[in-house]
């Protein structure tokens, strides 16, 4: 079977860690933040959900812990119905990252050997090597979960240095880097994902890792104390507060108000989310969590920083009504210039999400010169 991942450059290489994590990916050469690592095809799909029906995670929350059962039940039921290949089955049956195919013979009779045994060990090597990512497909928003063959060997930690990611555009799932990462260190990626699970202290982290995976994580931001220059107390102590600030940002926010049914409260409350969402991202820095969390809170804040050029450029009554506090003129295309920087970490620079941003800066540095009169004392 022809890899169709084969021609392309990979800056990583698969390795047996000799720290108990079985197989990693280990970094051949120094890479910047924002690097592409790899990107390949899916081992293979599993069917979306949508997510207004059920939590985007149901299927590999499905396949872990007490819902195994139904996991297994599941998983048999795709591979009856041959909706998982025989290739990706004769994967997921050897260890984790070896690479021993089957003779013709056995891959023809592998589903016919596919026993409850069997299907038990796979489920939780799919659960453990799985990434659900939302998409809209038909225009319902689907959770769509997906196994790589290279990818998936990534280990975890709480202070990644690398993200997955899907890019529809290309049908490949991708690995680019967040940080600096030296020749030689490990690629290592964050199992949680969502805010609400990577900001929780250290042992709920550590709870839902050994729940969900079945390891104690000692990453940097979880221990022992010699690994990283920061306490896992003072690590807890800013996620407590990233989280908090988290759950007072209203994350529906758009570029656009209606000035006419502003009051001095709605003003209040948009400043009071300006706010929030500098506190956010300053604890994101500092906890070093470059993925996309920071690049939505960057997008966010500049939504309303760009409210600012909506109201100085509409001559209303409201801005007279209530003391209106002028802004640089330059935070909006800033913010989107960072929002930029942070999408490209996360999906590179031919993305459609970064190519659609960096249009948006080009329009905002335009429309910034055209309003210069409107900002006093600038």
């Amino acid at each position: 079977m022809v890899n169709p991942n084969s021609s392309k450059p990979r800056l990583c290489r698969e390795y047996k860690s000799r720290q108990g994590k079985g197989q990693a990916l280990q970094a051949w050469r120094a890479l910047g933040p924002g690097q592409l690592i790899l990107s390949e095809v899916p081992l293979l799909v599993l069917p979306g959900i949508p997510t207004d029906v059920r939590s985007v995670d149901f299927l590999t929350s499905s396949l872990r812990g007490k819902h195994l059962q139904n996991g297994e039940m599941m998983l048999r039921a795709l591979i009856d119905k041959k909706k998982i290949s025989d290739h990706a089955i004769e994967k997921l049956q050897l260890p984790y990252g070896e690479d021993s195919p089957a003779t013709d013979s056995e891959s023809d009779s592998i589903h016919a050997a596919l026993d409850d045994h069997v299907v038990h060990e796979l489920t939780p090597k799919l659960s453990h090597n799985a990434f659900t990512h939302t998409e809209e497909v038909d225009g319902v928003e689907n959770g769509i979960t997906r196994v790589f063959e290279v990818i998936s060997r990534a280990n975890h930690s709480c202070r990644p240095n690398a993200v997955v990611e899907w890019d529809p555009d290309l049908g490949q799932g991708t690995l680019y880097s967040l940080v600096n990462i030296a020749e030689g260190d490990d690629i290592e990626i964050d199992y949680l994902g969502n805010a609400k699970d990577t900001l929780q202290p250290r042992e709920g982290r550590r709870k839902l890792l050994r729940d969900n995976y079945g390891f104690e994580c000692i990453c940097p931001a979880c221990g022992p104390l010699t690994m990283s220059t920061r306490k896992p107390s003072d690590d807890d102590s800013d996620r407590i507060s990233a989280i908090d600030a988290y759950d007072n940002i209203d994350w529906r926010i758009t570029s656009t108000l209606d000035i006419k049914q502003m009051t001095a409260a709605n003003e209040a409350e948009r400043r009071d989310q300006i706010d929030h969402l500098t506190t956010y991202i300053g604890l994101l820095e500092k906890l070093e969590l470059f993925d996309g969390k920071i690049k939505d809170a960057y997008e966010a804040r500049a939504k309303l920083h760009e409210q600012d050029y909506q109201i100085a450029t509409t001559r209303v009554e409201y801005p007279k009504k209530t003391k209106l506090k002028r802004l640089s003129k330059q935070d909006p295309p800033e913010d989107w210039t960072h929002a930029l920087k942070a999408t490209m970490r996360v999906h590179g620079s031919d993305h459609r999400d970064s190519q659609s941003i960096n249009k948006r800066c080009l329009k905002l540095r335009h429309e910034s010169l055209r309003t210069n009169s409107l900002f006093p004392g600038q």
